[in-house]
């Protein structure tokens, strides 16, 4: 999966500190942007991008992959919320 892959690739750059793979990859954007606005964002909203990307949209299908893993694991356990 693409996103797992940056997420993957982004921890192991932490971990052996490799600041050029970082400083290159990574960016923070401050301020409201209108393409990357979300519903309930605040108007001093800090954006973390990766590879041109907002991180939320790279967490996201990941979680999802991981959420269906523990559902369907132990269903019912998973409050009406989350789903």
């Amino acid at each position: 999966m693409p996103e797992y892959e940056v997420v993957r690739s982004l921890c192991n750059a932490v971990k052996h500190y490799n600041a050029e793979t970082l400083s290159d990859r990574t960016d923070v954007l401050e301020g409201f942007r209108a393409g990357l606005g979300r519903v309930g964002d605040s108007l001093g909203v800090t954006h973390f991008m990766v590879d041109g990307r907002e991180i939320r949209d790279l967490f996201w299908p990941i979680y999802e992959v991981y959420f269906g893993y523990f559902h369907e694991a132990q269903p019912g356990n998973q409050p009406d919320a989350a789903r």
